[in-house]
């Protein structure tokens, strides 16, 4: 993929690599006029009835990932088979990674099946060919090597954010409003320390999400701030959502992209300095902060389904779960004993063999944790905001 990837694949209106939320700017942003609770209302459920809709899904999709202000930076591209149904879910990712100065292909298959996960690391390069290693038996979460903050889930795109719950949980608690701004609505929803400002489009399903962190209302908010409070977000990340089409009777949105936010530090730095020296309260701090310190794009996720694969709301059997294992895999049980396919234990190879010390201690779970901290290193940070 080329190093203008983003460029190239982003539609124009996201090429924006820096937002600038000073006090000068959001003043002078018009205001977003507050619709009546009623409306509100329907809109929510209208919302919450798209969101709900979605029960199950198997199919593939791209998914990539780019460093806009880091040229140099290669982005990274996977395939991805996915599957998921009454908290079962199996996923496939793909990629080519460097290793000892050549290319290696490598793949990782997670797998849970009422609440015992598997998982399958299968590496393919010219000089050692095709190497096959398993862990089975695993009580959830342990084993699931890819946390739902890495990377864009199907869930994702109906509301899931940031690891929290499915949409209508979200919403049942707290404040949420509905504005108009610039001809869209919005619903703005304020819950656990959370702000999420969902932008919807005629049919009443999302155009975008925004969270980030907040636990102050609209109205508190304007108790310190002159201009708009709609306007005032500690925003993380935006989840923008495209070309909708009907799968098994669900609308489904078949591109999205995802872009987190890092802040300016050095202005960090000095309104941080100033909550010191001027004693402000957690409200004036949040206000400030949302408004003085400056933001930039610092990573950017590209989802795009293959709509062909692609099977919504259908019924899947336990072996849509289930990892086909070859022969020749090693495996491994959750105490880390070799075992067989059938989860016998099995003698392990002796260690002062060169063979066996790679069938014990190099079973491609390295390799494995090696590509997950490539996928998420650059936001793990923001996680632990």
């Amino acid at each position: 993929m080329p190093q203008d990837a983003f460029s190239t694949r982003c539609p124009s209106s996201r090429i924006v690599f820096t937002i600038l939320l000073s006090l000068a700017a959001c003043l002078c942003l018009a205001e977003a006029e507050q619709l009546p609770a009623e409306e509100m209302e329907v809109a929510k459920a209208k919302l919450l009835a798209w969101s709900c809709s979605l029960k199950s899904f198997a199919g593939s999709y791209t998914w990539e990932q780019f460093w806009p202000l880091e040229p140099d930076r290669k982005p990274i591209s996977m395939a991805i088979t996915y599957r998921f149904q009454d908290g079962n879910r199996f996923l496939t990712y793909s990629m080519v990674v460097q290793k000892n100065d050549r290319e290696v292909l490598a793949s990782n298959t997670d797998a849970v099946l009422n609440g015992v996960v598997s998982n399958m690391s299968v590496t393919t390069d010219d000089e050692r060919g095709t190497t096959v290693s398993g862990t089975i038996g695993l009580a959830w979460p342990r084993g699931w090597g890819m946390p739902d903050t890495a990377l864009i889930f199907p869930e994702t795109l109906f509301g899931e954010l940031r690891g929290r719950p499915p949409l209508d949980q979200v919403l049942a608690t707290g404040e949420t409003t509905l504005h108009e701004y610039d001809g869209q609505r919005a619903l703005h929803h304020v819950s656990g320390g959370h702000v999420l400002v969902i932008w919807l489009d005629e049919a009443c399903r999302p155009s975008s999400y925004e969270t980030g962190f907040g636990s102050f209302t609209l109205d508190e908010i304007a108790e310190r701030w002159p201009g708009d409070p709609f306007h005032v977000r500690d925003i993380l990340d935006t989840v923008e959502l495209e070309d909708y089409v009907q799968i098994g009777g669900v609308s489904f949105p078949t591109k999205a992209t995802k872009t987190d936010w890092s802040w300016d530090e050095q202005q960090k730095e000095v309104v941080l300095a100033q909550r010191e020296t001027n004693a402000w309260d957690d409200l004036e701090f949040y206000v400030r902060y949302s408004t003085e310190v400056d933001k930039h794009v610092d990573v950017v996720q590209y989802f795009e389904l293959d709509v062909a694969s692609a099977k919504v709301n259908s019924e899947l059997t336990e072996q849509a779960f289930q990892i086909d294992y070859p022969e020749d895999a090693i495996l491994f049980d959750a105490d880390s004993k070799r075992v067989d396919l059938d989860g016998s234990i099995i003698a392990p190879p002796p260690l002062d063999s060169s063979t066996g010390i790679a069938l014990r201690f190099a079973p491609v779970v390295g390799l494995a944790f090696a590509i997950l901290l490539l996928v998420v290193g650059a936001l793990y940070w923001k996680t632990q905001h």
